[in-house]
């Protein structure tokens, strides 16, 4: 098994549901990753850590007993999207990484992300299996096959295709392409010309660059993304609503394929068909054994199971259709050569719980009231009614720190950690609420990060803090 990973969610926010989290990790799933590292998980949140790129997978989420049910969700569906292979009918699609480099700074920049991202959004609307090309990767492992194909690591593609917005390419990448191109590879262009090789002009380079893009650019075809050769899948889906938001991963093993379908969107049901077998080229079904057999079977006379990533159930799947809710998903195998499955899919997408007498509620913890504006006192300098971070922001700078280490900092060696503080360094910080007369609230309790750096007063009645006691974070 490959195992392809992705760091997720950073800078989710706290307030992240489940559903979030499902919908985005399932679309991680179904465009290539097959194992997640949740962002992140902090050992303490003190500082500046509780508003950096929160949330984090601990103790300091309320919801993080429950996540456990997710994370046995990944486990099922990494096993299933790690089993064989990629489908044989892919492409190659370079991403312009380079083309980027040449124009930072510079007005065009934002133009070539957002070109290729909509590129990216139309071919998996379009369902199309494909890579994309990293040319660092390319230059790492990257070479021509005897017979002509593009080959990446343990990946063959077909063909390759530049995006709209490609200039420039690297000198390993253009090398291979000449020899792909010399054995009759297919090079599609989106729109993209090589004009630069590293940066530098076609007609500053030497005889043998200018030689080796004349070749790519005299074989290269120009094409649309709608007129791309995306219908040679042995499973393909029919939807029956918009799709901008339905992906897919189709997988294949020696006996059978599996496909994983999710729903993204927030508010929508994904509705449609599951068709089988190549829809217009037997040529292209001779090509794999099990894509011939599965393009000539009904669907009735193939084996399908649905496998369901939060228990582990396996079921019968026996109609044609999907019909997912939103942020929800379906995984299902193909088999040919086993018994067909006859039993009605029993799947169960929701249910209401009608209660047994009249609702309740029970608070599980006590209240909790965030106090973040305050008057700060430097010497004789205050700032009132001030929000907290810009006033933290001015605590370190007048104390000769253009801004808060702990926030936007970098150390280099101990730069930091030898700055000297004057003796007389100190402040005042003054938290203002009222309580309501005649409010009597029983228990009231401040919460002070790391209280033993600080005098509190409470109308000027010292408060010390209780030995051992802990809210929010244990450290």
């Amino acid at each position: 098994m490959s195992r392809t990973l992705s760091e997720n969610y950073g800078a989710g926010g706290w307030d992240i549901r489940f559903e979030d989290l499902k919908r985005l990790g399932d679309w991680s799933y179904a465009v290539g990753v097959n194992t997640t590292d949740e962002h992140l998980s902090y050992i303490t949140i003190r500082g500046a850590r509780k508003h950096d790129h929160p949330q984090s997978f601990s103790y300091h989420s309320p919801c993080f007993e429950q996540y456990k049910h997710l994370a046995d969700y990944w486990t099922r569906l990494s096993y299933m999207l790690s089993s064989g292979e990629l489908t044989e009918q892919r492409f190659l699609l370079i991403e312009p990484t380079t083309t980027a480099w040449m124009y930072q700074r510079h007005g065009n920049l934002g133009r070539i992300g957002n070109v290729f991202r909509d590129t990216i959004k139309r071919l998996e609307e379009l369902q199309a299996d494909y890579d994309i090309g990293s040319e660092y990767v390319i230059e790492q492992i990257g070479r021509i096959s005897d017979s002509g194909k593009f080959v990446v690591g343990k990946a063959q593609y077909d063909y390759v295709v530049l995006p709209d917005t490609l200039e420039n390419i690297d000198v390993p990448t253009l090398k291979l392409l000449d020899q792909y191109v010399k054995k009759n590879g297919k090079v599609v262009s989106l729109g993209g010309t090589i004009k630069f090789v590293e940066g530098v002009a076609l007609d500053k380079q030497s005889a043998e660059i200018q030689k080796a893009a004349e070749n790519v650019t005299a074989a290269m075809q120009t094409r649309t993304i709608d007129e791309l050769d995306l219908n040679n899948q042995p499973i393909r889906l029919v939807p029956e609503t918009a799709s901008t938001d339905t992906f897919h991963m189709l997988r294949q093993t020696e006996d059978a394929f599996i496909l994983f379908i999710c729903n993204a969107s927030m508010d929508s049901y994904a509705k449609g068909k599951i068709q089988l077998g190549i829809k217009d080229s037997s040529e292209d079904a001779s090509q794999n054994s099990r894509n011939s057999q599965l393009a000539t079977r009904n669907f009735n006379d193939v084996c399908v199971e649905q496998f369901d990533p939060f228990t582990g159930k396996i079921s019968a799947y026996s109609s044609q259709d999907y019909d997912i809710p939103p942020c929800g998903s379906l995984l299902l195998t193909f088999t040919i050569g086993k018994k067909p499955a006859t039993a009605e899919t029993t799947e169960e997408v929701g249910r209401v719980i009608v209660p047994t007498k009249d609702w309740t509620t029970k608070r599980l913890d006590d209240n909790a009231l965030l106090i973040d504006y305050m008057d700060v006192q430097i010497g004789n300098e205050t700032h009132r009614n001030q929000y907290f971070y810009p006033a933290n922001a001015w605590l370190w700078q007048k104390n000769g720190f253009p801004k808060s280490p702990w926030d936007n900092g970098v150390q280099l060696r101990d730069t930091l950690l030898k700055h000297q503080f004057a003796d007389n360094s100190g402040f005042t910080q003054s938290y203002r609420f009222t309580v309501a007369e005649g409010f009597k609230p029983g228990k009231l309790q401040f919460v002070c990060e790391n209280p033993t750096g600080y005098h509190v007063t409470v109308n000027g009645t010292p408060v010390d803090p209780i030995p051992g006691a802990w809210k929010f974070d244990r450290s």
